[in-house]
This record gives structure tokens, C-alpha cells and sequence, in this order.
């Protein structure tokens, strides 16, 4: 189904997360809704169909949107899911949900986020509460975010730490994962720190390694004149240790850009090991002219699976 597709492309985005600079206007960590984005990221929220329980959920809007995002995917002519965002004046997203009506219900709000700001209005503090009452508390501070994620009864789930080069590159994270407890359960560490750098701190190439100091994947990138992104490839040392999830052998993405450089065109190939493709996806975009978003086609082709997929999402935007 089209989340699980799609979660599978945001995977892939993070793990290359550390070939390209960071945006400075990054929503907090369950802010599902980076539509200006490099690589589209996808609400989690599905189709509802009429008349359930979450018609009588949260629609307030909070008073800092002034815009609102409307995202309408179509799929074999019919409405798939429709995600809202409300976004503030800073560009980001206050609050996420759903619209409703094509099914007879109302907009919902799921989840929502809170921020503070410096005097120079750059973010520090992101705050992201789910309808769940699961939430997120995100700290930026010199080039490091430190994020603590609660279950609904305020208990900590997680910590993540994650450090940025002086050019905003993504280089370290370290991940601990708590019991029910409070022991902990799970650590993790990503070292990306070993890279070769480019002009204007563009990384060529970076390899990522283990606590031990293996090579767990390498990253190649190339890049335009102007400084666009035009390929990245990231090939794992050993296939053996990614086969769960939606880990590959290799994953190698192409992007293509317009003369105001906005992309319009990406694709995915993820492969199983060396010879074999087990995915291509393929995403077109289109822009008004004020250069936002207003249209996405996105095509998944898979080898191994009929998983296929054809679809495309209509964006639409309203000043508040």
C-alpha cells in the first residue's frame, strides 16, 4: 500500500540524510509533513472511511496557521487520502491531520506542534503532541537537535541526539530506547563523520561506520553548478546485516531540476544485491509560480512483489 511504499522512500532519504545540508526550517520529529522537501515526506494518517470515531476528534486550528495544505492523492480516479497541514508564519507545520469530507465526515486534526524561537527568529525548542497524547520534545542548540519522545502516560521512550557539521551536514546520532522500566533497552549509534568534502561543504563521499569502526555503507554523491544534488548512491558493505525492513544492498537516487532549480524529477532504485532492482520508484513534480509544490505523480514499480503502484496528489494552498 502506498504508506508502506513511501515510508520505504523516506527511509531511504534519511539514510542519505547525511549527503545533503540540513534545512534550517526541519520540522520537529513527528511533523509528518515537509512538503517543500527534497524527498516528499508522507502523513502516516489513511483514508477514513464515513461516519467513525474520529469525526468527533480535535478540528481545532491553532491561532499562529497562516496557511493552510491541502494534499489529495488520487488513485484509479478515486480519492485515496487527504492529509492537511497548517503551517505558521516561520513555515512550520502547527498542525496535521486530514480532510474528511470526501467521505461524508469533517477535517481532522491529529496531532500538533508547539515552538519557541530566539530574537533573531531562529527555532530552538519543537514540541509535536499526537491525538494519542504520545509527544516529542526537540531541543536545537550549536549544530546538535536533542529530541525525547513520551508514550501517552509521559513516559520516555527514547532519546536521540544528532550533530551537524558547520555546514549543516548531518554527522552523528546516538539513539537509546527505554523499557517499560525505564532500563534501557536498545542503543545506537550512526557515525557519518568520515566524509570527503566538496565546494560550500557539499559531501562526495561518506562512509558511514559501526562502533567498532567498520565500514557499514558508503555514500557517492555529484552535484551541478549550482550546487543541486544529482545523484546519490549509498551501497552497504555487507547485505547480509539490511535484509530486514526495507534496507537493500544498494539504494542510488537521480534528480533532475528546472532553469529556477526546483526538482521535477526523482527516482529511486533500490537493489537486492549487486544485480538484481527490487524497486524503482519514480516521482514527478510540478510548480506554480510562486514556486510551490502544486503537483506530484509518483510511480512504484517492484520485481519482487505486486506492490505496483500509480498515483498523483494535488496540492492546494490557503492563506489563513
Amino acid at each position: 500500500m502506498k504508506i508502506r511504499k513511501l515510508v520505504c522512500l523516506i527511509t531511504v532519504c534519511c539514510l542519505l540524510a547525511g549527503c545533503e545540508k540540513k534545512n534550517n526550517d526541519t520540522p520537529a520529529v513527528s511533523d509528518t509533513s515537509a512538503t517543500d522537501n527534497v524527498i516528499d515526506t508522507v502523513t502516516t494518517t489513511e483514508m477514513v472511511p464515513e461516519n467513525t470515531e474520529a469525526d468527533t476528534k480535535n478540528t481545532d486550528i491553532p491561532e499562529d496557521a497562516v496557511l493552510k495544505i491541502t494534499e489529495t492523492t488520487f488513485r484509479h480516479s478515486q480519492v485515496w487520502e487527504t492529509p492537511v497541514i497548517y503551517r505558521n508564519a516561520h513555515g512550520d507545520t502547527v498542525a496535521w491531520g486530514y480532510d474528511n469530507s470526501y467521505f461524508g465526515g469533517k477535517e481532522v486534526l491529529v496531532g500538533h506542534n508547539e515552538y519557541k524561537y530566539d530574537e533573531n527568529g531562529k527555532k530552538i525548542y519543537a514540541k509535536s503532541i499526537s491525538d494519542t497524547g504520545e509527544y516529542n520534545e526537540t531541543e536545537y542548540r550549536d549544530n546538535v537537535e536533542k529530541t525525547k519522545s513520551y508514550d501517552g502516560t509521559g513516559r520516555l521512550k527514547t532519546e536521540r541526539e544528532v550533530t551537524f557539521d558547520e555546514y549543516g551536514n548531518h554527522i552523528m546520532s546516538h539513539t537509546i530506547v527505554y523499557d517499560q522500566e525505564g532500563a534501557v533497552s536498545q542503543e545506537m549509534l550512526e557515525d557519518n563523520s568520515d566524509c570527503d568534502y566538496g565546494e560550500n561543504g557539499k559531501i562526495l563521499v561518506c562512509r558511514e561506520r559501526s562502533e567498532t569502526g567498520e565500514i557499514i555503507s558508503t555514500t557517492t554523491n555529484t552535484y551541478d553548478d549550482n550546487g543541486n544534488m544529482l545523484s546519490s548512491e549509498k551501497v552497504y558493505a555487507d547485505s547480509e546485516k539490511i535484509k530486514f525492513g526495507y534496507f537493500y544492498y544498494s539504494v542510488f537516487i537521480r534528480y533532475e531540476y528546472d532553469d529556477k532549480n526546483n526538482l521535477i524529477f526523482q527516482e529511486v532504485i533500490q537493489k537486492s544485491d549487486e544485480n538484481t532492482v527490487a524497486n524503482t520508484d519514480t516521482l514527478e513534480y510540478q510548480y506554480d509560480e510562486n514556486g510551490r509544490k502544486i503537483r506530484l505523480d509518483f510511480k512504484s514499480v517492484s520485481t519482487d512483489s505486486d506492490m505496483d503502484i500509480s498515483e498523483y496528489t494535488i496540492y492546494e494552498y490557503t492563506q489563513l
